[in-house]
């Protein structure tokens, strides 16, 4: 190693490379610093070169304006040349960590700032730290206007309170009632109009210190689309409720004439039995058959009419309610032939009468919609489906295309002549009511010429699903 005394030129050599490493530890540093300002650490390293090469910078002084050659410490500058060196090679290796540093936080505040809803930033205090421009934009302030300030300032009363009472008591017992979550509250625009709008207040620790991000988004075009859709709710309910009670009065006061007419008709036709030749025989058959239809076509419209006034949902057991709904079907069939059978059924909450009305409608179909050369058999099953019970009404009749899936359930809807098979058109449309009305769906499953499954859905809370 060399020693002190070895000639100017020397220490020059090593003053030299001393500083210039120092110098470029320095530069490198307060580069670092530059790329990412929030680090303060880099800063106290850039402060401790600068003693460093002010301490190199009055040795050099000291020893080139003196011409002692024994002035230089040469042991203790190469231990600050090898110290120098380590720091920046260190700071080299960190170079590129922090340049990357700087891209992601160029690209994130690009998101901030090109974000289309209004993103806050307060502190514990719910002073406002920062705003992106889309926030500026919603609430009409320059962000110098509301930097330091507390956000109730972009909030009217009552909501301006609650904020700071939510903020206030989650600091307080850590009850996150709006950390974390998003809430419909009305904001305040720098002109005095208010508006509603949707915010999300989330919680970060940046440097120890702890922060929230509240993020807004202008939700009147969302409001006015519930209003508009509530509004017309509200009016199809009306309009279902005054076709409901039309249709009520007029089968019902349908029913008296109609009455009526069939008596007269058939006092009619005994009186006059004998006396009538083949084709008053005929006309008068004709009257017979469509005052029949008519009265069968008003009361099924009444009983239709009524599926929305029902009792209300109570625990039912549908083993007995298919049985007691059977005796209406006897007629039927003992004529056909048919058998029904079914699995344990469960108890489910329901309006007893419809749930019967609905069973006897899709039996006396199955029993009904059946080829000649074939004796019918309906089997009543059932599956969980949890919140519901899904039930299973199959038979092995006439089938139904798929093609007419949606059409079946529509009223008057026929899919064969009357001289095939007798019926309103009525009955699919009304079972489909009373699947609705207890909140549950309708459906079939078919292969014609093999056999139909009726399959309706009801579940465990009628109530909150109608």
């Amino acid at each position: 190693m060399p020693t002190p005394g070895d000639g100017p030129d020397l220490n020059e050599a090593i003053l030299g490379t001393s500083i210039g490493l120092q110098l470029a530890a320095l530069v490198t540093a307060l580069r670092l610093g530059w790329l990412s300002a929030r680090h303060w650490g880099w800063r106290f390293v850039a402060l401790a070169l600068c003693a460093m090469l002010a301490r190199l910078l009055f040795t050099a002084w000291h020893v080139l304006s003196t011409s002692e050659p024994h002035a230089l410490d040469v042991g203790a500058e190469f231990v600050a040349i090898s110290v120098s060196a380590l720091m920046l090679t260190g700071l080299l290796l960190l170079f590129p960590l922090f340049s990357g540093l700087q891209s992601a936080e160029a690209r994130l505040s690009a998101i901030v700032d090109t974000a289309v809803d209004a993103i806050l930033t307060i502190d514990e205090r719910g002073a406002v730290e920062t705003l992106n421009p889309a926030a500026q934009r919603l609430f009409g302030y320059e962000s110098s206007q509301v930097v330091g300030r507390n956000i109730e300032m972009l909030m009217p009363p009552p909501y301006s309170d609650e904020h700071d009472e939510y903020l206030a008591r989650y600091l307080r017992t850590g009850e996150k009632r709006i950390i974390g979550a998003g809430r419909d509250v009305t904001g305040l625009r720098a002109d005095g109009s208010t508006f509603p709008l949707h915010l999300t207040v989330s919680e970060m620790t940046v440097r120890g210190r702890r922060m929230f991000t509240e993020i807004a988004r202008d939700i009147t075009p969302m409001k006015a689309a519930e209003r508009a859709l509530q509004e017309r709710a509200e009016e199809l309910a009306r309009s279902n409720s005054e076709l409901e009670q039309f249709a009520y009065v007029a089968s019902h006061d349908l029913q008296e004439p109609l009455r009526m007419i069939a008596s007269f008709t058939q006092l009619l036709a005994r009186s006059d039995a004998g006396r009538r030749d083949a084709e008053a025989e005929e006309f008068m058959g004709y009257v017979i058959e469509g005052v029949s239809r008519m009265q069968a076509l008003i009361d099924g419209l009444l009983r239709l009419s009524r599926v929305g006034r029902g009792s209300d949902f109570a625990p039912v057991d549908c083993n007995v309610i298919l049985e007691e709904c059977l005796p209406g079907l006897r007629v039927a069939m003992e004529e056909s032939g048919a058998t029904v059978t079914w699995e344990e059924l469960p108890k489910i909450r329901a309006d007893a009468l419809q749930i019967a009305n609905l069973f006897q409608n899709l039996i006396g179909n199955a029993i009904k919609f059946q080829s000649a050369a074939r004796t019918p058999h309906v089997h009543v099953s059932v599956k969980r489906e949890a919140p519901a019970w899904v039930f299973r009404v199959r038979d092995n009749g006439i089938g139904i295309e798929q093609q007419y899936a949606a059409r079946v359930f529509v009223i008057f809807q026929r899919l064969h002549g009357r001289d095939e098979y007798p019926g309103t058109g009525i009955g699919l449309a009304l079972c489909k009511k009373i699947v609705e009305r207890h909140g549950g769906t309708i459906w079939f499953e078919s292969e014609p010429g093999q056999g139909t499954t009726f399959l309706f859905r009801i579940p465990d809370d009628p109530e909150a699903r109608r």
